[in-house]
Parts: structure tokens; sequence; C-alpha cells
């Protein structure tokens, strides 16, 4: 056998590209047995070790070894470092996620806070759901609110599957295997007329814009984001109609114009193309809800008021005042008529007569029959 190298030793001719090294501080009857072969892939000349004397390995089981690598180009070092870390993966996600995702910067703010660090420079395939149960846990443990720890799992989730759908990725997506928090995030306050009336005097007197704002959405049940992205070339004030676009759930809709809808468009001084110049809600608005006592004393979320709350007393007096409810759901721009049915406990009065009538049909059903005695 000739030496080819200072620590590696040619098993022979019969046997080419397998080598064999003596084990520092063993006998030299045990060895250990490499492979030596160009990859196909990577164009490196790769030294694999394939296994010890000792356990099994012979040079005739090296040599197959060999011929295998080389007849499936395979290069295990190479594949290993094709396979990307988290954090390259979601720097490709998210610069596709600003052109197709209108919450990009709330899913580039949890990666930062959440996910960077302790997955920011673990390959893909190393992610499991060991890991994300233990982020799960200590974000809990640290007092984050169940919806937080579910976003941060959504992202995880939403980067394998994009890396997946682009090919930039084959294996498993650990975070299916993850059980998500079940939220109750559903507002449950609405505004009675007279709280209306007072948030909307007092918004007036401090921002009118504001005030415009708010008064839209309550009386369309339009979201903050489809009021401030309104258009003039969206109302059509001969048909009475607004066509909000860009919506949340990506459809378009038409919201017919009522009577003091169409009035206080019409007092809206035309600046540019859009109908307000706000980019976002106006500290005003907070303040003015702070100032009017509406959330004193009140630590749930769902009970607080809101900007959202407007469109959920929107939905709330519609229901009252006998609104089916999947024309509700058209009028919301909500997918599913599930995430209507919440409102469903407000239609007492508009039901009653359904259960009246049946109840009318079982009493003529059950009634005795009179028999005519001849």
């Amino acid at each position: 056998m000739s030496k080819t190298k200072k620590r590696f030793y040619r098993v022979g001719k019969r046997f080419p590209g397998v080598y064999y090294r003596p084990l520092r501080h063993a006998s030299l009857k045990d060895k250990t047995f490499y492979i030596s072969y160009r990859s196909k892939s990577s164009h490196k000349q790769i030294m694999e070790k394939v296994g010890r004397e000792s356990e099994g390995m012979t040079p005739e089981k090296a040599r197959d070894i060999r011929n295998a690598r080389i007849a499936a180009s395979v290069d295990k070092k190479f594949e290993r470092k094709k396979v990307l870390t988290f954090g390259q993966i979601f720097e490709k996600y998210i610069v596709a996620a600003k052109q197709e995702k209108k919450s990009w910067k709330t899913d580039l703010g949890t990666y930062r806070t959440w996910l960077e660090k302790p997955f920011g420079k673990m390959k893909m395939d190393e992610i499991s759901p060991f890991h994300l149960n233990k982020l799960k846990k200590q974000m809990t443990d640290q007092g984050s609110a169940p919806r937080t720890v579910n976003k941060a799992l959504q992202v995880v989730r939403h980067t394998y599957n994009w890396a997946s759908q682009n090919q930039l990725y084959s294996g498993d997506n650990p975070a299916t295997k993850v059980k998500f928090y079940k939220l109750d995030n559903a507002r449950q306050r609405f505004l009675t007329p007279e709280e209306a009336v007072t948030l909307l005097e007092a918004l007036k007197a401090r921002s009118y814009q504001t005030y415009c704002i708010a008064y839209v959405s309550l009386l369309t049940g339009m979201r903050l984001g489809e009021v401030l992205n309104l258009s003039w070339n969206d109302i059509d004030f001969e048909n009475n109609l607004i066509m909000v676009r860009d919506t949340k759930n990506g459809e378009s809709r038409m919201i017919p114009i009522s009577a003091p809808l169409k009035q206080l468009l019409s007092e809206i001084p035309v600046t540019g193309p859009k109908v307000f110049t706000h980019k976002g809600l106006s500290k005003s608005f907070y303040r003015t809800v702070r100032d009017l006592g509406f959330n004193e004393g009140i630590e749930d979320r769902r009970q607080r008021v809101s900007f959202h709350t407007l469109r959920h007393t929107y939905a709330s007096w519609a229901v009252k005042a006998g609104l089916p409810l999947y024309n509700l759901s058209k009028a919301l721009g909500q997918k599913t008529l599930a995430m209507t049915q919440r409102y469903a406990h407000l239609q007492p009065e508009t039901l009653k007569p359904i259960s009246d009538a049946v109840a009318t049909i079982m009493e003529i059903q059950s009634s005795p029959k009179v028999v005519r005695l001849t």
C-alpha cells in the first residue's frame, strides 16, 4: 500500500478512491476508512469518512459507497450547505410580502422581536416542533398575549409555506405540528346612539378630519384602512354608491350612500385625489376617547372603545334594525358568514316571527280532532 498523503493511505489498486487512516492513540489494527470522489454538483474533491474497521467497515463496502455517491452525484456536505437558514429565507419572503401583503410590516416586526435571535441562523431543516413549542412557552411565560404568540407561529408557518411554494425548501413545515392558542378577540363593545353623538361632537371640536373619518366608518362599517384609502373617483354621487377597493379580504364591494353620508361627503373640501389627507389615525381620536372616559377602569380589550368599535357599532345597529346576517356580511366585506354570526344574539325580535310561525303549525297539527256524532 502506497502512502499518498501525510495522514491518509491508499488501500490498493483494486479499490480506487478508498483510503484509510490509523486511529490515533489506538492499535494500528483499527482504522478509519474514507472515500474520495469529485462531486458533480459542487465540482469539489470530497474526502468522506465512511466508518471504522472495528465497526464492520471494509474496503469492499467503502468502494460500494463511493460508487453510489458518484452514481447519484451526492455530496452530503455540499447539499447541507444548500439548505438556507431561516433568516436567509425570511429575507426573501419579506421582499415578496411587501408586494403581496398589507401586513408585511407586522411580519417584519414579529421576526425581529421574537424569531431572529433563536432561529435566524438555524438552517430550515434544523427547526423542529420542539423549538417552536419552546418559543411558545417562553413567550407565554414572559407575559405575551396568546394573539402575539400565535402571530409569531404564523410568521414561521407562512415563511415555510412560501419557501416550499417557491422551491427554496422541500422539507416539513414544523409550525403545522404546533398547537395554536384558541382566541376570542371579537370586539364586544358597541356604542349607544347617545355615546356615538357624544364622541362625534367631541371629535369635531378637536379635529374636523378625524371627525369625518370616524363618521364615515360609523355610517358605512368601513375599516380604517378602507376609509383612508377612499378616493373621490370611488364615490358615485349620482347613483349614491361607494366602491371600496383594496379591502382586507382582497375583494372590492359597493356600499350605498345614505342621506347623512352624502351630506357629510359634500361638505369635505377636495384637496387631492384622496378624500382624506391623513395617512393614519390621528392621536386626537384616542385622546378624545380617553377624555370622555369610555375606557376608564376597563381592562378587557374586547370591551374597550377603539376605532374598530365604530365598525362594530354599525353592524350591531344594522342587525338590531332587522338586517339579515347574510346581507350584513356582504356590507362588511366578510368572506364567510361565520365571521358575522357573533351579531346573531342581537336579533331576537327579528327571529320571533319564525318561532311563532312554527309554533302555530304545531298547534294545528296537535290540536284534538272533533268527531261528529250522528
